[in-house]
């Protein structure tokens, strides 16, 4: 779809500290050879004018475009459609409890109902 758009650029928000960026990179070299990746999070004169999210969301806030910067975690989260997948050193450790992640998108089993829920999906184009 990005060629028949002639889109020479992809551009995504992978922080520079993940390995997600490395996979947008690889992908769209493999697939796309001539397309350029362009990186925000690594770009030095992005970061010197947005060092951070926070920077970002004050300067949005003057073209009245919302966005959030949650508080702080010491992990990260990617989400989609199939569920939470969640990142962080201290995550890797056997030593960590589970816990430290908050449940988004259900609930912990101490928490749950003791009754069964079915739920049904439907995807349509």
């Amino acid at each position: 779809a990005m060629r028949e758009h002639n889109v020479e650029v992809l551009s995504h928000g992978a922080t520079g500290r993940g390995n997600d960026q490395m996979r947008f990179e690889r992908y769209t070299n493999v697939l796309a050879p001539k397309m350029l990746v362009y990186a925000p999070w690594r770009d030095p004169e992005l970061l010197k004018e947005f060092p951070g999210r926070s920077e970002m969301v004050e300067y949005l806030k003057k073209f009245d475009i919302e966005a959030f910067v949650g508080p702080k975690k010491k992990y990260s989260t990617d989400a989609n459609l199939s569920g939470l997948s969640h990142e962080a050193e201290d995550l890797e450790s056997i030593e960590t409890p589970m816990t430290i992640v908050e449940a988004e998108m259900g609930k912990w089993p101490q928490a749950a109902p003791d009754k069964e829920e079915i739920v049904t999906m439907e995807f349509k184009e």
